[in-house]
């Protein structure tokens, strides 16, 4: 990787406090099962002894099948290439930005395992796409606001060799709206509408990919798609697989897979993973209201056919 950026310009006047009661629960309890069940690590639980019998747990066999799918995506991604016409992007001419907002809360135990996620996820995500891109810049923690992420886009779509700018959106997220800092939040419309009156047409041209983990992220794909992405991803409900899913996207994408390649394995990984019935037993066991509301399912929209080296 040439060159990893913070970007920590404070926030002025983008905090917004118009989180409702039931809406905030759910984008503080979503997290939670998370962080506590360590569903965004990149790791897999530890490894089982077989029985007296030389069997293995059933998680074994699980994690047998997400490697399988992880296996099968990356040879399917070697082997499919870009639909329709297509112009080559180097490594020199495409940018990353990923957006990690700060996710601890509650006790000082939450508050720990919030920060394993988001270093986890960050980590993971600069360690296997940093060699690809020519520039990774990091908005995390109180950095990672509405301000600070429309203002990095416009600066990396403003420069004359760069033609795509991709985005790794790390965020808590409702249907319609995504959250930006705890206790904050705005529309999926509204900072559409600012992406569009900031950058120009010539610079929202050069928006590529998003991939989002935000909750109800499939809820946002027309406002990304509106604001000049060509191909966006988003869970159909609350997001939960990425110690599955997470790797088997990342490692899709950087070897030349299409983003739809990509989104189809980190889905069949996150589907056998069984993450998702774990978290929702998990989130009824402690009483949240939105148990049966886990879906990480993600939906893709735009060009997905692209890889990592096209742009239309």
């Amino acid at each position: 990787m040439d060159d990893v950026r913070t970007d920590e310009k404070p926030e002025e006047d983008e905090r917004q406090t118009t989180q409702v009661g039931r809406a905030e629960q759910t984008a503080a309890g979503s997290a939670a099962i998370r962080a506590a069940l360590g569903l965004d690590t990149p790791t897999s639980p530890p490894a089982s002894t077989p029985d007296s019998k030389g069997r293995l747990p059933m998680r074994n066999h699980i994690r047998l099948a997400c490697t399988f799918a992880a296996l099968a995506a990356v040879l399917l991604a070697v082997l499919a290439g870009p639909a329709g016409a297509t112009t080559p992007i180097s490594k020199s001419q495409r940018e990353l930005v990923i957006v990690s907002t700060d996710l601890s809360q509650g006790g000082a135990v939450e508050r720990a395992l919030y920060d394993l996620v988001e270093m986890g996820g960050v980590g993971l995500g600069i360690g296997a796409l940093g060699p690809r891109y020519n520039t990774v810049y990091l908005l995390s923690g109180a950095a990672a606001t509405q301000t600070n992420f429309v203002s990095r886009l416009g600066e990396s779509t403003a420069k004359q060799g760069v033609r795509a700018v991709d985005v790794i959106f790390m965020t808590h997220g409702l249907s319609d709206t995504i959250v930006f800092t705890t206790g904050g939040s705005v529309t999926a419309a509204s900072l559409r509408d600012r992406i569009v009156h900031s950058l120009s047409a010539s610079q929202r041209a050069k928006l590529r990919m998003l991939f989002s983990t935000a909750c109800f992220g499939a809820s946002h794909r027309s406002a990304w798609r509106d604001a000049g992405f060509k191909m966006v991803s988003g869970s159909r409900k609350v997001y939960a697989d990425s110690a599955a899913s997470y790797p088997v996207f990342l490692g899709t994408w950087t070897v030349g897979g299409s983003f739809s390649t990509a989104i189809a394995g980190a889905n069949a990984a996150g589907t056998t993973s069984g993450w998702d019935a774990v978290a929702s037993l998990w989130a009824a066991a402690h009483g949240y209201w939105w148990a049966g509301e886990v879906d990480s399912f993600r939906l893709t929209s735009g060009s997905t056919s692209l890889t990592i080296n096209t742009m239309p």
